[in-house]
């Protein structure tokens, strides 16, 4: 080496994987669970042969509460959900106007709007310009239908 200053140096800790961090010894906030809610925990773990009547009153009215709470709180969810859907629906829209175009009945229509271009072309601009038209606006129809 020419110099000490030009390498690089690992400041690290041995073994860590790129892009964790180390966990500090304190939490970053604490929280306060409700008396209701640490009641509701312990009344879980127990078994429904092991609690009295009170207890499974207390236990049932939080979770209905809990359940109510989740049916009425919005869930961001359901936003994406329904743009994928709107997304899906209009691809399955795509999909099903691609296979109608390559039935029999779809090459048919096709084929009238390509005669219905060709005849409207020749009308409107008259002559051989009118044809020539007629016959450009007759291949693109025929490309974008693939014959």
């Amino acid at each position: 080496m020419a110099d000490s200053n030009e390498f690089l140096a690992h400041y690290g800790v041995p073994g860590m994987k790129w892009g964790k961090r180390k966990k500090s010894s304190e939490p970053a906030r604490t929280l306060n669970p409700s008396s209701d809610h640490t009641t509701a925990q312990a009344l879980r773990k127990k078994h429904v042969s092991e609690m009295n009547n009170d207890e499974l009153r207390q236990l049932t009215a939080r979770m209905q509460l809990e359940k109510q709470y989740k049916d009425l709180t919005p869930s961001t969810v359901s936003k994406g959900k329904k743009q994928v859907d709107t997304i899906l629906s209009s691809a399955d829209k795509a999909n099903k106007i691609v296979k109608f175009i390559d039935s029999p009945a779809g090459k048919l229509i096709g084929k009238g709007i390509m005669a219905a271009v060709g005849v409207a072309g020749a009308a409107v601009a008259g002559g051989a310009a009118g044809a020539a038209a007629s016959g450009a606006a007759r291949q693109a129809t025929q490309l974008a239908i693939g014959r």
